[in-house]
Protein backbone atom coordinates (compact mmCIF):
# COMPACT_ATOMS: atom_id res chain seq x y z
CA UNK A 1 0.00 0.00 0.00
CA UNK A 2 1.47 3.31 -1.11
CA UNK A 3 0.04 6.81 -1.13
CA UNK A 4 -0.20 8.85 -4.33
CA UNK A 5 -1.33 12.37 -5.16
CA UNK A 6 -1.02 14.76 -8.04
CA UNK A 7 -2.77 17.23 -10.28
CA UNK A 8 -2.54 20.73 -11.63
CA UNK A 9 -3.15 23.89 -9.64
CA UNK A 10 -2.28 27.57 -9.81
CA UNK A 11 -2.37 27.67 -6.01
CA UNK A 12 0.62 25.37 -5.50
CA UNK A 13 3.76 27.51 -5.44
CA UNK A 14 6.61 25.09 -4.65
CA UNK A 15 7.65 21.54 -3.74
CA UNK A 16 7.49 22.26 -0.02
CA UNK A 17 3.71 22.80 -0.20
CA UNK A 18 3.31 19.46 -1.98
CA UNK A 19 5.47 17.71 0.64
CA UNK A 20 3.32 19.10 3.47
CA UNK A 21 0.17 17.75 1.83
CA UNK A 22 1.90 14.43 1.21
CA UNK A 23 2.43 14.06 4.97
CA UNK A 24 -1.29 13.22 5.29
CA UNK A 25 -0.58 9.97 3.38
CA UNK A 26 2.54 8.96 5.30
CA UNK A 27 0.74 6.08 7.03
CA UNK A 28 0.27 4.46 3.60
CA UNK A 29 3.99 4.47 2.85
CA UNK A 30 6.46 5.04 5.68
CA UNK A 31 9.52 3.81 3.72
CA UNK A 32 10.09 6.99 1.73
CA UNK A 33 8.52 9.91 -0.06
CA UNK A 34 9.10 11.92 -3.21
CA UNK A 35 7.76 14.93 -5.10
CA UNK A 36 7.79 15.95 -8.76
CA UNK A 37 7.08 19.61 -9.60
CA UNK A 38 6.73 20.93 -13.15
CA UNK A 39 6.63 24.67 -12.50
CA UNK A 40 6.13 25.56 -16.15
CA UNK A 41 2.97 23.46 -16.56
CA UNK A 42 1.87 23.81 -12.88
CA UNK A 43 1.79 20.00 -12.63
CA UNK A 44 2.84 18.04 -9.54
CA UNK A 45 3.02 14.42 -8.39
CA UNK A 46 3.70 13.00 -4.94
CA UNK A 47 4.37 9.54 -3.56
CA UNK A 48 4.59 7.85 -0.16
CA UNK A 49 6.33 4.50 -0.56
CA UNK A 50 5.76 1.12 1.05
CA UNK A 51 8.62 -0.97 -0.33
CA UNK A 52 7.46 -4.39 -1.57
CA UNK A 53 9.30 -5.05 -4.85
CA UNK A 54 12.87 -3.77 -5.37
CA UNK A 55 13.63 -2.16 -2.02
CA UNK A 56 16.45 -0.04 -3.45
CA UNK A 57 16.37 3.69 -4.19
CA UNK A 58 16.30 2.86 -7.90
CA UNK A 59 12.57 2.20 -7.49
CA UNK A 60 11.80 5.56 -5.85
CA UNK A 61 8.78 7.54 -6.99
CA UNK A 62 7.57 9.67 -8.62
CA UNK A 63 9.55 7.96 -11.38
CA UNK A 64 10.56 9.91 -14.44
CA UNK A 65 11.61 8.50 -17.82
CA UNK A 66 12.83 10.36 -20.87
CA UNK A 67 12.98 7.91 -23.77
CA UNK A 68 16.12 7.75 -25.87
CA UNK A 69 14.35 6.96 -29.11
CA UNK A 70 14.48 3.16 -28.58
CA UNK A 71 14.91 1.23 -31.83
CA UNK A 72 14.03 -2.40 -32.41
CA UNK A 73 13.49 -4.80 -35.28
CA UNK A 74 10.01 -6.11 -35.95
CA UNK A 75 9.64 -9.30 -38.00
CA UNK A 76 6.44 -9.80 -39.98
CA UNK A 77 5.81 -12.30 -42.76
CA UNK A 78 9.50 -12.98 -43.23
CA UNK A 79 10.33 -9.27 -43.53
CA UNK A 80 12.27 -7.18 -41.04
CA UNK A 81 11.28 -3.62 -40.25
CA UNK A 82 13.22 -1.19 -38.06
CA UNK A 83 10.97 0.64 -35.61
CA UNK A 84 12.02 3.89 -33.90
CA UNK A 85 9.88 5.33 -31.13
CA UNK A 86 9.43 9.07 -30.76
CA UNK A 87 11.11 10.74 -27.80
CA UNK A 88 8.79 11.09 -24.81
CA UNK A 89 8.98 12.37 -21.26
CA UNK A 90 6.65 10.86 -18.67
CA UNK A 91 6.42 10.77 -14.87
CA UNK A 92 4.41 8.29 -12.80
CA UNK A 93 3.14 7.96 -9.24
CA UNK A 94 1.99 4.38 -8.72
CA UNK A 95 0.20 2.44 -5.98
CA UNK A 96 -0.24 -1.31 -6.25
CA UNK A 97 1.39 -4.38 -7.72
CA UNK A 98 1.62 -5.78 -11.25
CA UNK A 99 1.96 -9.52 -10.69
CA UNK A 100 3.07 -10.36 -14.23
CA UNK A 101 5.55 -7.48 -14.54
CA UNK A 102 8.51 -9.78 -15.22
CA UNK A 103 6.88 -11.21 -18.35
CA UNK A 104 6.01 -7.72 -19.59
CA UNK A 105 9.52 -6.51 -18.79
CA UNK A 106 11.03 -9.27 -20.90
CA UNK A 107 8.80 -8.30 -23.84
CA UNK A 108 9.82 -4.64 -23.52
CA UNK A 109 13.51 -5.53 -23.32
CA UNK A 110 13.15 -7.36 -26.62
CA UNK A 111 11.83 -4.10 -28.06
CA UNK A 112 14.94 -2.20 -26.97
CA UNK A 113 13.83 -0.77 -23.61
CA UNK A 114 16.47 -0.51 -20.88
CA UNK A 115 15.67 -0.80 -17.17
CA UNK A 116 17.48 0.70 -14.19
CA UNK A 117 15.48 -1.13 -11.51
CA UNK A 118 13.66 -4.39 -10.89
CA UNK A 119 10.44 -2.57 -9.95
CA UNK A 120 7.01 -3.06 -11.47
CA UNK A 121 6.61 0.74 -11.50
CA UNK A 122 9.28 1.11 -14.17
CA UNK A 123 7.59 -1.64 -16.19
CA UNK A 124 4.25 0.20 -15.99
CA UNK A 125 5.77 3.47 -17.17
CA UNK A 126 7.66 1.87 -20.07
CA UNK A 127 4.53 -0.09 -20.99
CA UNK A 128 2.68 3.21 -21.30
CA UNK A 129 5.46 4.59 -23.50
CA UNK A 130 5.16 1.56 -25.78
CA UNK A 131 1.41 0.90 -25.91
CA UNK A 132 -0.23 4.04 -24.51
CA UNK A 133 -3.27 3.51 -22.28
CA UNK A 134 -3.80 0.11 -23.95
CA UNK A 135 -0.96 -1.11 -21.73
CA UNK A 136 -3.44 -1.63 -18.91
CA UNK A 137 -4.98 -4.55 -20.78
CA UNK A 138 -1.72 -6.47 -20.22
CA UNK A 139 -1.54 -5.91 -16.47
CA UNK A 140 -2.52 -8.55 -13.95
CA UNK A 141 -2.70 -6.94 -10.56
CA UNK A 142 -4.19 -4.26 -8.35
CA UNK A 143 -3.27 -0.68 -9.07
CA UNK A 144 -4.10 3.00 -9.17
CA UNK A 145 -1.71 5.41 -10.80
CA UNK A 146 -1.29 8.80 -12.38
CA UNK A 147 1.00 9.55 -15.34
CA UNK A 148 2.01 13.03 -16.46
CA UNK A 149 2.74 12.79 -20.19
CA UNK A 150 4.70 15.99 -20.76
CA UNK A 151 5.00 15.51 -24.53
CA UNK A 152 1.21 15.28 -24.92
CA UNK A 153 0.44 17.75 -22.12
CA UNK A 154 -1.93 15.23 -20.60
CA UNK A 155 -2.55 13.63 -17.20
CA UNK A 156 -3.59 9.95 -17.25
CA UNK A 157 -5.38 8.23 -14.33
CA UNK A 158 -6.02 4.48 -14.33
CA UNK A 159 -7.64 2.21 -11.73
CA UNK A 160 -7.59 -1.59 -11.61
CA UNK A 161 -10.41 -3.82 -12.87
CA UNK A 162 -12.20 -4.36 -9.54
CA UNK A 163 -11.20 -1.12 -7.83
CA UNK A 164 -9.02 -2.74 -5.17
CA UNK A 165 -6.81 0.34 -4.97
CA UNK A 166 -8.50 3.68 -4.20
CA UNK A 167 -8.30 6.79 -6.40
CA UNK A 168 -10.15 10.05 -5.69
CA UNK A 169 -10.21 13.25 -7.72
CA UNK A 170 -11.44 16.81 -7.24
CA UNK A 171 -12.58 19.52 -9.65
CA UNK A 172 -12.56 23.09 -8.40
CA UNK A 173 -12.18 26.09 -10.69
CA UNK A 174 -8.74 25.77 -12.32
CA UNK A 175 -7.72 22.94 -9.97
CA UNK A 176 -7.67 19.24 -10.66
CA UNK A 177 -6.40 17.11 -7.78
CA UNK A 178 -6.18 13.33 -7.33
CA UNK A 179 -5.06 11.22 -4.37
CA UNK A 180 -5.29 7.82 -2.68
CA UNK A 181 -7.40 9.25 0.14
CA UNK A 182 -9.85 12.07 0.69
CA UNK A 183 -7.81 13.47 3.56
CA UNK A 184 -5.02 14.46 1.15
CA UNK A 185 -7.44 16.34 -1.11
CA UNK A 186 -8.86 18.13 1.93
CA UNK A 187 -5.36 19.52 2.67
CA UNK A 188 -5.21 21.54 -0.55
CA UNK A 189 -5.39 25.37 -0.39
CA UNK A 190 -8.91 26.74 -0.78
CA UNK A 191 -10.51 23.29 -0.86
CA UNK A 192 -14.09 23.85 0.29
CA UNK A 193 -15.29 20.90 2.33
CA UNK A 194 -19.04 20.60 1.82
CA UNK A 195 -21.19 17.52 2.50
CA UNK A 196 -22.98 16.18 -0.56
CA UNK A 197 -26.46 15.59 0.87
CA UNK A 198 -27.65 13.98 -2.36
CA UNK A 199 -25.52 10.85 -1.74
CA UNK A 200 -26.81 10.18 1.79
CA UNK A 201 -29.71 7.99 0.55
CA UNK A 202 -27.13 5.83 -1.23
CA UNK A 203 -25.17 5.45 2.00
CA UNK A 204 -28.23 4.49 4.04
CA UNK A 205 -29.24 1.98 1.37
CA UNK A 206 -25.86 0.30 0.79
CA UNK A 207 -23.94 1.07 3.98
CA UNK A 208 -21.29 2.85 1.89
CA UNK A 209 -21.17 5.49 -0.86
CA UNK A 210 -20.75 3.79 -4.26
CA UNK A 211 -18.54 4.98 -7.12
CA UNK A 212 -18.21 7.58 -8.52
CA UNK A 213 -19.62 9.58 -5.62
CA UNK A 214 -18.09 10.57 -2.28
CA UNK A 215 -19.39 12.32 0.81
CA UNK A 216 -18.04 15.68 -0.45
CA UNK A 217 -19.27 17.86 -3.28
CA UNK A 218 -17.00 18.10 -6.33
CA UNK A 219 -14.96 15.11 -5.16
CA UNK A 220 -15.34 11.77 -6.94
CA UNK A 221 -13.95 8.27 -6.89
CA UNK A 222 -12.61 6.96 -10.20
CA UNK A 223 -14.64 3.87 -11.06
CA UNK A 224 -13.07 0.43 -11.25
CA UNK A 225 -11.71 -0.51 -14.67
CA UNK A 226 -11.61 3.12 -15.78
CA UNK A 227 -9.11 5.30 -17.67
CA UNK A 228 -9.32 9.06 -17.27
CA UNK A 229 -7.44 11.57 -19.45
CA UNK A 230 -7.11 15.23 -18.49
CA UNK A 231 -5.50 17.46 -21.14
CA UNK A 232 -3.92 20.78 -20.18
CA UNK A 233 -4.86 23.58 -19.94
CA UNK A 234 -7.42 22.00 -17.66
CA UNK A 235 -11.09 22.79 -17.28
CA UNK A 236 -13.86 20.66 -15.81
CA UNK A 237 -15.33 19.94 -19.25
CA UNK A 238 -12.35 18.73 -21.26
CA UNK A 239 -11.55 15.45 -19.52
CA UNK A 240 -12.35 12.03 -21.00
CA UNK A 241 -13.28 8.77 -19.25
CA UNK A 242 -13.16 5.33 -20.83
CA UNK A 243 -14.19 1.97 -19.39
CA UNK A 244 -11.51 -0.54 -20.37
CA UNK A 245 -12.93 -3.51 -18.43
CA UNK A 246 -16.12 -4.63 -16.68
CA UNK A 247 -17.20 -8.00 -15.24
CA UNK A 248 -20.34 -8.02 -17.38
CA UNK A 249 -18.43 -7.50 -20.63
CA UNK A 250 -15.75 -10.03 -19.69
CA UNK A 251 -18.05 -12.85 -18.63
CA UNK A 252 -20.42 -12.30 -21.55
CA UNK A 253 -17.57 -13.04 -23.94
CA UNK A 254 -18.05 -16.76 -24.59
CA UNK A 255 -14.80 -18.64 -25.25
CA UNK A 256 -14.77 -20.63 -28.50
CA UNK A 257 -14.26 -23.90 -26.66
CA UNK A 258 -16.74 -23.23 -23.83
CA UNK A 259 -19.25 -25.85 -25.02
CA UNK A 260 -16.54 -28.45 -25.57
CA UNK A 261 -15.15 -27.80 -22.10
CA UNK A 262 -18.65 -28.03 -20.59
CA UNK A 263 -19.19 -31.39 -22.31
CA UNK A 264 -15.85 -32.73 -21.10
CA UNK A 265 -16.55 -31.60 -17.54
CA UNK A 266 -20.09 -32.94 -17.35
CA UNK A 267 -20.25 -35.61 -14.62
CA UNK A 268 -16.52 -35.14 -14.02
CA UNK A 269 -16.12 -33.34 -10.70
CA UNK A 270 -12.46 -34.34 -10.44
CA UNK A 271 -11.55 -32.44 -13.63
CA UNK A 272 -13.41 -29.33 -12.48
CA UNK A 273 -11.67 -29.41 -9.08
CA UNK A 274 -8.22 -29.96 -10.61
CA UNK A 275 -8.68 -27.17 -13.16
CA UNK A 276 -9.92 -24.80 -10.46
CA UNK A 277 -6.98 -25.63 -8.19
CA UNK A 278 -4.58 -24.95 -11.07
CA UNK A 279 -6.08 -21.50 -11.63
CA UNK A 280 -6.10 -20.68 -7.90
CA UNK A 281 -2.52 -21.89 -7.45
CA UNK A 282 -1.28 -19.66 -10.27
CA UNK A 283 -3.24 -16.69 -8.92
CA UNK A 284 -1.94 -17.13 -5.35
CA UNK A 285 1.67 -17.64 -6.41
CA UNK A 286 1.59 -14.41 -8.41
CA UNK A 287 0.54 -12.60 -5.27
CA UNK A 288 3.45 -14.06 -3.33
CA UNK A 289 5.96 -12.25 -5.58
CA UNK A 290 7.56 -9.79 -3.18
CA UNK A 291 10.91 -8.88 -1.67
CA UNK A 292 9.36 -8.95 1.82
CA UNK A 293 7.50 -11.55 3.91
CA UNK A 294 3.88 -12.30 2.98
CA UNK A 295 1.21 -13.61 5.38
CA UNK A 296 -2.44 -14.71 5.31
CA UNK A 297 -5.49 -13.49 7.23
CA UNK A 298 -7.05 -16.76 8.42
CA UNK A 299 -10.64 -16.70 9.69
CA UNK A 300 -11.27 -20.44 9.57
CA UNK A 301 -13.87 -20.05 6.83
CA UNK A 302 -13.67 -21.81 3.48
CA UNK A 303 -12.19 -18.86 1.57
CA UNK A 304 -9.20 -17.93 3.72
CA UNK A 305 -8.57 -21.59 4.66
CA UNK A 306 -8.34 -22.46 0.96
CA UNK A 307 -5.85 -19.63 0.36
CA UNK A 308 -3.70 -20.80 3.29
CA UNK A 309 -3.96 -24.47 2.28
CA UNK A 310 -2.81 -23.95 -1.31
CA UNK A 311 0.00 -21.61 -0.31
CA UNK A 312 1.25 -23.97 2.41
CA UNK A 313 0.99 -26.96 0.08
CA UNK A 314 3.30 -25.26 -2.39
CA UNK A 315 5.69 -23.67 0.13
CA UNK A 316 8.96 -25.13 1.41
CA UNK A 317 8.61 -23.26 4.71
CA UNK A 318 5.80 -22.45 7.10
CA UNK A 319 3.61 -19.57 5.96
CA UNK A 320 2.50 -16.99 8.51
CA UNK A 321 -1.22 -16.87 9.38
CA UNK A 322 -3.08 -14.38 11.59
CA UNK A 323 -6.46 -14.49 13.33
CA UNK A 324 -8.56 -12.14 15.47
CA UNK A 325 -10.62 -13.69 18.28
CA UNK A 326 -13.55 -12.44 20.39
CA UNK A 327 -14.60 -13.27 23.93
CA UNK A 328 -18.22 -13.69 22.78
CA UNK A 329 -18.40 -17.27 21.47
CA UNK A 330 -21.17 -16.36 19.00
CA UNK A 331 -18.68 -14.31 16.99
CA UNK A 332 -15.44 -16.10 17.81
CA UNK A 333 -13.84 -17.89 14.85
CA UNK A 334 -10.38 -18.16 16.43
CA UNK A 335 -10.67 -21.82 17.62
CA UNK A 336 -11.67 -22.96 14.13
CA UNK A 337 -8.86 -20.94 12.56
CA UNK A 338 -6.39 -22.47 15.04
CA UNK A 339 -7.53 -25.98 14.10
CA UNK A 340 -7.02 -25.19 10.41
CA UNK A 341 -3.59 -23.69 11.12
CA UNK A 342 -2.54 -26.75 13.15
CA UNK A 343 -3.74 -29.08 10.41
CA UNK A 344 -1.89 -27.14 7.68
CA UNK A 345 1.20 -26.60 9.80
CA UNK A 346 1.38 -22.81 9.47
CA UNK A 347 3.17 -20.39 11.77
CA UNK A 348 0.03 -19.09 13.44
CA UNK A 349 -0.68 -16.05 15.62
CA UNK A 350 -3.97 -14.98 17.17
CA UNK A 351 -5.06 -11.97 19.15
CA UNK A 352 -8.23 -11.71 21.25
CA UNK A 353 -9.87 -8.32 20.93
CA UNK A 354 -11.03 -6.56 24.07
CA UNK A 355 -13.71 -3.92 24.42
CA UNK A 356 -10.95 -1.41 25.08
CA UNK A 357 -9.26 -2.37 21.78
CA UNK A 358 -12.49 -1.70 19.90
CA UNK A 359 -12.98 1.65 21.61
CA UNK A 360 -9.47 2.78 20.66
CA UNK A 361 -9.94 1.53 17.10
CA UNK A 362 -13.25 3.35 16.85
CA UNK A 363 -11.53 6.61 17.75
CA UNK A 364 -9.47 6.22 14.55
CA UNK A 365 -12.35 4.93 12.43
CA UNK A 366 -13.29 8.22 10.75
CA UNK A 367 -9.65 9.02 10.09
CA UNK A 368 -9.10 5.60 8.48
CA UNK A 369 -12.11 5.59 6.15
CA UNK A 370 -12.44 9.36 5.49
CA UNK A 371 -16.20 9.08 4.85
CA UNK A 372 -19.19 7.13 6.26
CA UNK A 373 -18.69 3.35 6.13
CA UNK A 374 -21.33 1.12 7.65
CA UNK A 375 -19.58 -2.26 7.76
CA UNK A 376 -18.66 -3.15 11.34
CA UNK A 377 -16.07 -5.66 10.08
CA UNK A 378 -13.81 -2.68 9.42
CA UNK A 379 -12.90 -2.53 13.12
CA UNK A 380 -11.61 -6.11 13.57
CA UNK A 381 -9.97 -5.99 10.11
CA UNK A 382 -8.04 -2.89 11.19
CA UNK A 383 -6.91 -4.65 14.39
CA UNK A 384 -5.97 -7.79 12.45
CA UNK A 385 -3.86 -5.69 10.07
CA UNK A 386 -2.08 -4.11 13.05
CA UNK A 387 -1.29 -7.58 14.39
CA UNK A 388 0.00 -8.84 11.04
CA UNK A 389 2.08 -5.69 10.42
CA UNK A 390 4.32 -6.62 13.35
CA UNK A 391 5.53 -9.59 11.29
CA UNK A 392 4.81 -9.01 7.58
CA UNK A 393 4.30 -6.16 5.09
CA UNK A 394 1.88 -7.99 2.80
CA UNK A 395 -1.10 -10.19 3.71
CA UNK A 396 -3.56 -12.16 1.60
CA UNK A 397 -7.19 -12.77 2.58
CA UNK A 398 -10.18 -14.74 1.34
CA UNK A 399 -12.31 -11.68 0.56
CA UNK A 400 -14.34 -12.09 -2.61
CA UNK A 401 -14.66 -15.87 -2.54
CA UNK A 402 -18.32 -15.88 -1.53
CA UNK A 403 -19.15 -13.30 -4.18
CA UNK A 404 -17.38 -15.22 -6.97
CA UNK A 405 -18.65 -18.66 -5.99
CA UNK A 406 -22.16 -17.75 -4.73
CA UNK A 407 -21.30 -18.77 -1.21
CA UNK A 408 -23.67 -16.51 0.69
CA UNK A 409 -26.97 -17.98 1.83
CA UNK A 410 -28.73 -14.85 0.52
CA UNK A 411 -27.96 -15.97 -3.04
CA UNK A 412 -30.07 -19.08 -2.54
CA UNK A 413 -32.76 -17.07 -0.71
CA UNK A 414 -33.08 -14.66 -3.65
CA UNK A 415 -33.58 -17.55 -6.07
CA UNK A 416 -36.37 -18.91 -3.85
CA UNK A 417 -38.07 -15.50 -3.55
CA UNK A 418 -38.14 -14.97 -7.32
CA UNK A 419 -39.98 -18.28 -7.71
CA UNK A 420 -42.77 -17.32 -5.29
CA UNK A 421 -46.20 -16.54 -6.82
CA UNK A 422 -46.92 -12.83 -7.23
CA UNK A 423 -49.93 -12.93 -4.87
CA UNK A 424 -47.80 -14.45 -2.09
CA UNK A 425 -45.04 -11.88 -2.50
CA UNK A 426 -47.66 -9.10 -2.44
CA UNK A 427 -49.17 -10.54 0.77
CA UNK A 428 -45.75 -10.77 2.47
CA UNK A 429 -45.00 -7.17 1.55
CA UNK A 430 -48.33 -5.97 3.01
CA UNK A 431 -47.70 -7.87 6.28
CA UNK A 432 -44.24 -6.30 6.67
CA UNK A 433 -45.67 -2.86 5.91
CA UNK A 434 -48.51 -3.22 8.45
CA UNK A 435 -46.51 -4.60 11.38
CA UNK A 436 -43.07 -3.13 10.60
CA UNK A 437 -39.67 -4.89 10.67
CA UNK A 438 -39.01 -4.08 14.34
CA UNK A 439 -42.33 -5.47 15.63
CA UNK A 440 -41.92 -8.65 13.57
CA UNK A 441 -38.40 -9.02 14.97
CA UNK A 442 -39.64 -8.63 18.56
CA UNK A 443 -42.38 -11.19 17.99
CA UNK A 444 -39.94 -13.67 16.46
CA UNK A 445 -37.46 -13.27 19.35
CA UNK A 446 -40.23 -13.98 21.86
CA UNK A 447 -41.24 -17.06 19.86
CA UNK A 448 -37.63 -18.32 19.99
CA UNK A 449 -37.89 -18.55 23.78
CA UNK A 450 -40.85 -20.88 23.46
CA UNK A 451 -40.22 -22.77 20.22
CA UNK A 452 -36.99 -24.36 18.86
CA UNK A 453 -36.59 -21.75 16.11
CA UNK A 454 -33.24 -20.71 14.60
CA UNK A 455 -31.87 -17.39 15.83
CA UNK A 456 -30.73 -14.73 13.37
CA UNK A 457 -28.47 -11.76 13.89
CA UNK A 458 -29.63 -8.43 12.42
CA UNK A 459 -33.10 -9.87 11.83
CA UNK A 460 -34.72 -6.44 11.56
CA UNK A 461 -32.26 -5.48 8.81
CA UNK A 462 -32.93 -8.76 6.99
CA UNK A 463 -36.69 -8.15 7.08
CA UNK A 464 -36.18 -4.64 5.69
CA UNK A 465 -34.12 -6.06 2.82
CA UNK A 466 -36.75 -8.73 2.20
CA UNK A 467 -39.36 -5.97 1.86
CA UNK A 468 -37.36 -4.42 -0.99
CA UNK A 469 -36.54 -7.76 -2.63
CA UNK A 470 -40.22 -8.68 -2.92
CA UNK A 471 -40.54 -5.99 -5.61
CA UNK A 472 -37.84 -7.52 -7.80
CA UNK A 473 -38.95 -8.67 -11.26
CA UNK A 474 -35.87 -10.78 -12.05
CA UNK A 475 -32.59 -11.93 -10.48
CA UNK A 476 -30.54 -9.02 -11.85
CA UNK A 477 -32.93 -6.45 -10.41
CA UNK A 478 -33.08 -8.22 -7.05
CA UNK A 479 -29.30 -8.23 -6.75
CA UNK A 480 -29.30 -4.49 -7.42
CA UNK A 481 -31.85 -4.02 -4.64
Amino acid sequence: MCGILGGTSLKIKNEKEISLILESLKHRGPDGSGVFWDKKNRVFLGHQRLSIIDLSDKAKQPMRIITNNPTYVKTSGGRQETITKNKQECVITFNGEIYNYKEIKKELEEKGYKFKSDSDTEVVLNSYLEWGTKCVERFRGMFAFGIWDESKKKMILIRDRFGVKPLYYYFGGDDFIFASELKAICQFPNFHKEINLEVLPLYFHFGYIPDPYTIFKNVFRLEAGMIMEIPLPFNSFNFKKEKYWSPEHYFNKTPINADLYADSCRHNDEKIINDLEKVLKESFQYRMVADVDVGVFLSGGIDSSLVAAILQKNSSKKIKTFTIGFQDEKYNEAPTAREIADYLGTEHQEYYVSTEDLKKAFDNYANIFDEPFGDSSGLPTYLLAKLARQNVKVALSGDGGDELFSGYSKYYAIEKIIKLPIFLRTLMKKIIKIFGPQNITNLYNISCKILPLPRYSNLREKISKLYNLLDGRDLAEMFDL
